[in-house]
């Protein structure tokens, strides 16, 4: 009895926490650079080990290590170092959509980030 029911505890808290977010992610960063807006496309390139989040983020040529990954149910946070700044990550799940808000450095300016789930080909 006690093992149907410890069964049933960690399946509810795997459904709970969310999707598995391994895998590579594209998308794009609206940002603005010298007053004008611009697009710049990304692409995340990340493994996931239960509330842990490790990989890459950048644009395709040119990715950065991902620090400080953290999942919390549909809440994604986590630092990449640019180089010329740390970009601070807040975003959101939504099945195969991250979104939410990008800081270059604790101070800058939040700029939108939009991702999806790049589906592979079997």
């Amino acid at each position: 009895m006690k093992s149907i029911l410890l069964s049933l505890l960690l399946a509810a808290t795997w459904t709970l926490s969310g999707a598995d977010l391994t895998g590579k992610w594209s998308g794009t960063v609206d940002m603005k650079q010298d007053g004008d807006a611009q697009t710049i496309p990304v692409v995340m390139i990340v493994k996931q080990d239960g509330k842990t989040l490790t990989g890459t983020a950048g644009p395709e040529e040119d990715q950065h290590a991902i620090s400080k990954g953290l999942v919390d149910g549909d809440t994604v946070t986590m630092e990449v170092d640019g180089g010329d700044a740390v970009y601070y990550l807040e975003l959101k799940v939504d099945g195969d959509q991250i979104s939410g808000a990008v800081k270059a450095g604790a101070d800058g300016e939040k700029m939108k980030i939009a991702l999806k789930r790049v589906k592979q080909d079997s």
